[in-house]
């Protein structure tokens, strides 16, 4: 059709054209998109049939990893080591502060001769609304799962410099904490 017949309706067939060009255009995007998924999806699921599903009766990766914990404290010494576990509330989003305070436990009670901190467990908890606790746990089971900060009970979260004194106390009463200590 020539553009001099009918301008309105040349135009209006360009912005038809152009919209056709759109559509397909976002219909290719949508397939190529779907095909990587489902390619992925194919991956994750080979990936995941070759590898070994767990044994009924064998022990977890976290039971195996307590064992061999407890080896080491009986190695080191006599008394226990100790796990920390944050349990924090999914719905509150506090698993960013859990994190925080474990890299900040860490980071103070090193692995070295003196220090018998040996893991922090962060533990979501989407059933109890509001929770932040803070539990200590002895690696060999001489002492039971000790809370050592409630959020709740205390009405607001642990500093950092109180959360670590907290734990010297129970763990290595003879450690410096530096600028954490109490003044």
């Amino acid at each position: 059709m020539a553009p001099t017949s009918s301008p309105a309706l040349y135009s209006a067939l360009q912005l038809l054209a152009l919209a056709t060009t759109v559509v397909i255009a976002r219909t290719v995007s949508r397939q190529r998109q779907r095909r990587q998924q489902l390619d992925a999806a194919a991956a994750s699921k080979r990936k995941m049939t070759t590898t070994t599903a767990p044994v009924a009766g064998a022990p977890s990766a976290f039971d195996a990893r307590r064992h061999s914990l407890s080896a080491v404290a009986d190695a080191e010494q006599d008394t226990p080591v100790f796990i920390v576990e944050i349990e924090y509330c999914t719905g509150c989003r506090w698993m960013l502060r859990a994190a925080w305070l474990a890299q900040e436990l860490l980071t103070t009670f090193q692995t070295d001769a003196s220090s018998r901190l040996r893991s922090v467990l962060l533990t979501p908890n989407s059933r109890q609304g509001g929770v932040f606790q803070v539990y200590l746990h002895a690696t060999d089971g001489t002492v039971d799962r000790e809370l050592l900060w409630s959020r709740k009970a205390v009405g607001r979260f642990p500093e950092s410099k109180e959360l670590k004194q907290i734990l010297r106390d129970h763990i290595c009463p003879s450690k410096e904490l530096g600028h954490s200590d109490k003044k």
